[in-house]
């Protein structure tokens, strides 16, 4: 798991967008994913001479693989005002697994990679040979009909949470969608198909953690009114019965708590999952119930966190931590500086601490 922290603007949630650009163009279409964020100016960063390209690149490690064979993805899409073409694009995977792409009598690979360049035929060692993806010059072609079938989704297994209560507190009409959508609004859905047999253990996991919240908890149920469904918490006093509680008889943190409980504990889930700032609206003496539920998620799978709380900052090691810096018009984000980190294991500051008095640095 890994924490990326820096003061405002420095910008945490641009990393997370640029993982969740590619996730977008892969599943939806770069079209989708560029008119998503307005237009491809508001992409690019702005340069006083031409050309105006941006690059995004990826790597993937499975964990049966070691640093040297992680699988990579990358492309540069070159621009003019408005308009925009897929300039480069490349894609490496590698398997312990060989891969059948064609008659698996006749075929057979371990690594399968391809290169694509403006105006240029793809190559790509599971084709005949050479050649001419003409479909258009601005759709990728990892994620065409000519890519292999498994590829786009090694790389858009992604999704992202900034959970609004308000948005929790709206009946939903009921959805298919796999995962939690990103301000949780598909929540009702997600729970009652969490209440099938064999999802109950994820249940009971979020029922377990909300209890330290609302302690008289029995259970979180869905209702049904009319074509939409909303959650329901039965509370139970040790002594007395029973009620069910609506989601606007609870409060925003409660319910702010639980979504991001649902997103890190869904099951089916991502394979990795960010949360942007899970500490707002929420009594920092209930971040630690948030930092276990993060450690034990990101065992089975990835958990990127943006934070500004020294509060929950302090839950987690060191070198879980990215220290997000603007410098000279760029982003960096590094590990913590070795200072630092020396500073907290010594016990002489703790990272919250340090991030309050003087920042934290890569």
């Amino acid at each position: 798991m890994t924490l990326f922290v820096g003061p405002n603007g420095a910008g945490k949630s641009n990393i997370i967008d640029a993982i969740k650009f590619v996730r977008d163009a892969l599943r939806n279409g770069l079209d989708w994913a560029v008119t998503e964020r307005h237009g491809i100016e508001n992409i690019r960063q702005w340069a006083p001479t031409r050309p105006y390209h941006v690059s995004v690149g990826l790597q993937v490690r499975h964990r049966e693989q070691d640093d040297t064979a992680a699988d990579s993805f990358c492309f540069t899409l070159s621009s003019s005002e408005n308009s925009y073409k897929v300039h480069r694009e490349e894609g490496r995977w590698r398997s312990p697994y060989p891969f059948f792409i064609m008659d698996p009598q006749e075929s057979e690979l371990k690594e399968l990679h391809f290169s694509r360049y403006k105006n240029e035929s793809v190559n790509a060692n599971w084709q005949n040979g050479p050649f001419k993806f003409r479909e258009d010059e601005d759709i990728l072609f990892m994620s065409s009909q000519h890519a292999p079938p498994f590829s786009s989704a090694v790389f858009s297994d992604f999704e992202s949470y900034s959970i609004f209560p308000n948005t929790l507190r709206q009946p939903e009409k009921p959805s298919t969608e796999p995962h939690l959508t990103a301000h949780g609004d598909n929540i009702a859905s997600i729970l009652k198909r969490m209440s099938a047999k064999r999802k109950s253990a994820a249940r009971h996991e979020i029922v377990a953690a909300l209890r330290r919240v609302v302690p008289d908890l029995e259970n979180v149920t869905v209702q049904a009114l009319g074509g939409y469904v909303v959650p329901r918490f039965f509370i139970k006093p040790e002594q007395g019965k029973g009620h069910y509680f609506d989601v606007d008889q609870m409060s925003d943190g409660t319910l702010r708590i639980l979504g991001i409980l649902v997103a890190l504990y869904q099951d089916p889930g991502p394979e990795v999952i960010a949360l942007e700032e899970p500490e707002l609206t929420v009594h920092p003496g209930v971040l630690p119930l948030i930092a276990d539920a993060i450690k034990e998620v990101s065992d089975s799978r990835q958990v990127l966190v943006t934070t500004h709380s020294p509060e929950l900052l302090d839950q987690f090691d060191p070198d879980q931590v990215i220290a997000v810096e603007y410098e000279d018009g760029a982003t960096r984000a590094r590990p913590l500086a070795a200072a630092q980190k020396e500073a907290v294991r010594d016990k002489l500051f703790t990272l919250g601490q340090l991030m309050s008095f003087e920042g934290l640095h890569g």
